[in-house]
């Protein structure tokens, strides 16, 4: 019983989590020579369990170096 919760809940917060990277990359507005480059996954774990999350990657060839937007507007520490 109790995994069939802790699944059921983790996969809720995946959702949520995802719903929340989705609304953050789209609202982004890439700074002057970034270039969208795709959707990249990112494995999560959380409390309840692991779940994988996609989101935005944006790069600078001018400046050598890319970014998600979601990782620093949900806090992440690595991405």
């Amino acid at each position: 019983m109790r995994t069939a919760v802790f699944k059921s809940a983790n996969d809720l917060v995946g959702c949520l989590r995802q719903q929340a990277a989705e609304r953050i990359d789209a609202a982004y507005q890439p700074k002057l020579g970034e270039v969208f480059k795709g959707q990249e996954p990112l494995g999560v774990q959380g409390n309840l369990g692991h779940f994988e999350l996609g989101r935005d990657y944006s790069h600078d060839a001018g400046k050598s170096q890319g970014h998600h937007p979601a990782d620093a507007a949900l806090g992440w520490e690595v991405g």
